[in-house]
C-alpha cells in the first residue's frame, strides 16, 4: 500500500455557485410601485379624451348666431353648457339638413360644463350649430362608457398583474440570497476556495542529496577486501 502526500487525497471542495443578484428584488419593488401608477393612468385616460377635446374647444354663445364646427363621421358629439339650458339649440350636417338630437343616456359633466345633448355624424366635415336662450356652450366629445369601461378593467388587470408579480419576484429572491448565505456563509464570495496547504514530502522519499555511490577507481584506491595489498611502486 502506498503511502499518500500529507494534505493530499481529500476530495476537492465544490466553490460556492453565484450568489442570487439583488437586481430581482429592485425589479420587484419597481413593479409594486409602478404597476398601480399605469393602472391608474389606463383608467383616467379613457376620459382624457372627452376632456382634452373639450378643454380645447371653442367657447360658442347661444344668441342665434350659426357657428361652424369641426366632426368626425361615427363619432358621438355632444353639446356642453356652462349650465342647465333653457333655450334650445339645432345642427345642421355639410348639406344644410337637420342633423337629430338626442339626450345623453347619462349625466356627464366636466369642469363646469354639463352635456345636454349628443349626435352622430354621419359623414366628417364642418357642421352648423345654432342656439339660443343666452347661454355658453361648446360642441366637443363625450365620454363613452363602453370605452371608459374597458379602461377601468385594463387598469385593473394591469395593478393586480404588477403588484403580485413583484411581491412574488421580491420574496423569490430574498429566500434565494437567504438559503445561499446560510450554505457558503455571509463571506463567501462565489469565488474557489484556497487549495489545501502543502504539507511534507511522502514517507520513504529521498530527500536533499543523494547517497555517495562506491568511491571513484583511481589514485589511493584501497585493495578488495580479502586481498593483498598492492606492491610497494618501484622507484
Amino acid at each position: 500500500m502506498s503511502a499518500q502526500p500529507y494534505g493530499q487525497g481529500l476530495p476537492p471542495t465544490s466553490p460556492p455557485k453565484k450568489k442570487p443578484s439583488i437586481a430581482g428584488i429592485i425589479i420587484g419593488i419597481a413593479l409594486v410601485v409602478v404597476g398601480p401608477i399605469i393602472g391608474i393612468i389606463l383608467i383616467a385616460g379613457a376620459a382624457v379624451s372627452s376632456v382634452s377635446d373639450l378643454n380645447s374647444s371653442a367657447v360658442l354663445e347661444a344668441d342665434g348666431s350659426l357657428y361652424g364646427v369641426n366632426v368626425t363621421a361615427g363619432t358621438v358629439t355632444g353639446l356642453w353648457t356652462d349650465h342647465t339650458a333653457s333655450g334650445n339649440c339645432e345642427v345642421i350636417d355639410t348639406s344644410g339638413n337637420d342633423v337629430a338630437l338626442s339626450s345623453p343616456t347619462g349625466s356627464q359633466t366636466i369642469g363646469n360644463y354639463e352635456l345636454i345633448a349628443v349626435f352622430t355624424p354621419a359623414t366628417t366635415g364642418q357642421y352648423g350649430v345654432t342656439c339660443t336662450g343666452g347661454f355658453e356652450y361648446k360642441v366637443a366629445g363625450i365620454i363613452q362608457a363602453g370605452k371608459l369601461a374597458g379602461g377601468i378593467v385594463i387598469g385593473v388587470l394591469v395593478i393586480i398583474v404588477t403588484f403580485i408579480a413583484g411581491v412574488v419576484l421580491i420574496v423569490v429572491t430574498a429566500v434565494r440570497r437567504s438559503s445561499w448565505t446560510k450554505k457558503y456563509g455571509p463571506n463567501a464570495r462565489g469565488a474557489y476556495p484556497p487549495g489545501p496547504p502543502a504539507g511534507p514530502p511522502t514517507y520513504g522519499q529521498p530527500q536533499g542529496y543523494p547517497p555517495a555511490g562506491p568511491p571513484p577507481q583511481g589514485y589511493g584506491q584501497q585493495p578488495p577486501y580479502g586481498q593483498p595489498p598492492y606492491p610497494p611502486a618501484q622507484h
